[in-house]
């Protein structure tokens, strides 16, 4: 029946632990509370610093939508060697032979409407950057409340231990007084083997206890990355009033909750995005009007300037002879060819171009139609998301508030119990110090006693996890 117990509650409150990260290691010797694990794992957790990283990359995003405003400059430059017949760009006449080509260009274009794409796009990195920040308070709220069930298993654990520890105290003392007794030859010998199979469970127990309390320290290692020995500090509150549960209600809670609940700040974040993706998809029916300008120059190896020197007589043969035989030439000018240098080029070559430019969507494959179909599937399943939650944290808070009132009734029942079981106890003890009992019925006594202990241990500590749980809903802090 004890190992149920600790099956039971380490299983309830291990359902609650994530796992998560941390880095710097606690003081050596230092006791934690509550508090101070719940920052330790704020500031040092991986899966936090990662969210944050999604802040950051957001914000760059944003400021994208804002630059998505200015005009784009580009430049170019080409660089080649022509082999065989090709077209002087100077001059656009064929060549053949090796030449050299380079040309410079420089464009920019500017968005002068885009069906308001730009502006809808700013908003919705916005409504993005938001959400990160949003997430990150979500992660922070989900990681508090597994510190705090990791915490409370440490101290039921604990408080359960000091339970079989003293009833193995209580074995021992009753083992020490029936030797005594077996020594004067009150009682046989074979009174002390029934003892020592009760101090042996009892040592069972304890063992059992102790890695009760090593697993639920190994668990709050785990959701802090931390394996380094270190002791958590015990509650400085008294037990929670018995009625404290009967001054609220699940609906109460559920709506301050759902005011203050992270994931639904985030379920409305997301809606809103999806929203705005729709109508960035709408813009892709509207024309686009840019403004185009573009500069450029060129140069090639095949350029030639030509001059003339002078020029050659060359005299022309019969039939066109003079009367008086004399001889009639005709002047051939002399042409002197040099390169021309690379900045003359780029300085004759040298144009541009400056209009206005309009795409009209007419037909892209229903690509318009699908993605506008899309986003408001998007939509849909935003809403969707937001009302499962919704659900889901009623159903949470619900939960929690029935397990508090049955913690708290149950408090009170083992509370009644206890009181009769130690009168019973205490009854059966004097008789067996008095040989009127036997091992039997003291061990029965005992045992049923024990078992009340560790009982309202357990309800103690879950409707102390249950109350937290409802209290964290209402946007109370956590403290212990």
């Amino acid at each position: 029946m004890i190992k149920a117990y600790f099956s039971f509650w380490i299983g309830c409150m291990l359902l609650v632990i994530q796992p998560l990260y941390a880095q710097n290691p606690p003081v050596a010797g230092q006791l934690w509370s509550l508090q101070n694990c719940i920052d330790f794992a704020t500031q040092n957790n991986l899966s936090r610093k990662q969210l944050s990283l999604n802040v950051k990359s957001a914000e760059i995003n944003r400021k994208q939508s804002h630059d998505d405003r200015l005009p784009n400059v580009n430049g170019s430059l080409s660089y080649g060697v022509n082999f065989g017949r090709s077209i002087d760009p100077t001059t656009n006449t064929f060549e053949t032979q090796v030449s050299q080509a380079s040309q410079i260009g420089l464009n920019s274009a500017f968005t002068l409407y885009n069906g308001n794409r730009i502006n809808l796009t700013q908003e919705q990195r916005q409504l993005q950057l938001e959400l990160a920040k949003l997430q990150i308070d979500e992660y922070d709220y989900n990681l508090q409340l597994s510190v705090l069930g990791a915490y409370l298993q440490i101290l039921l654990s604990q408080a359960q231990l000091e339970v079989l520890l003293n009833q193995a105290a209580m074995t021992q003392e009753q083992y020490d007084q029936m030797q005594k007794m077996v020594d004067v030859g009150n009682v046989p010998a074979g009174n002390l083997l029934d003892i020592e199979a009760q101090m042996a469970n009892d040592r069972l127990n304890e063992v059992n206890a102790q890695n009760a309390v090593n697993a639920a320290y190994l668990a709050l290692q785990q959701t802090l990355n931390y394996y380094e020995p270190f002791q958590i500090v015990p509650p400085t509150q008294p037990m929670p009033a018995l009625d404290a549960i009967d001054k609220m209600t699940a609906q109460e809670i559920y709506e301050t909750a759902s005011g203050l609940q992270p994931t639904n700040k985030v379920n409305d974040m997301q809606i809103q995005i999806a929203e705005k993706q729709l109508q960035i998809a709408r813009t892709n029916l509207k024309p686009i009007v840019t403004l185009n300008a573009s500069m450029n120059t060129r140069y090639s190896s095949l350029a030639k300037n030509y001059e003339v020197t002078g020029v050659d007589p060359t005299p022309v043969l019969a039939p066109y002879i003079t009367e008086n035989f004399d001889s009639i030439y005709t002047f051939n000018p002399v042409i002197k060819k040099s390169n021309i240098p690379i900045y003359e080029q780029w300085g004759d070559n040298f144009g541009g171009y400056v209009g206005v430019g309009m795409q009209v969507p007419i037909f892209n494959q229903y690509q318009v139609r699908n993605s506008m179909a899309l986003a408001q599937i998007g939509i849909e399943n935003a809403r969707l998301t937001q009302q499962n939650n919704q659900n889901q944290l009623r159903q949470q808070i619900e939960q929690a508030y029935l397990n508090a009132k049955a913690a708290a009734e149950r408090y009170k029942a083992t509370q009644s119990n206890i009181a009769a079981l130690e009168k019973n106890f205490n009854f059966i003890k004097k008789r067996y110090e008095l040989g009127m009992a036997n091992n039997l019925d003291f061990n029965n006594a005992k045992n049923n006693l024990i078992g009340a202990q560790l009982n309202l241990q357990a309800a103690q500590f879950e409707y102390i996890f249950r109350l937290k749980i409802l209290d964290y809903y209402s946007g109370k802090s956590l403290e212990l």
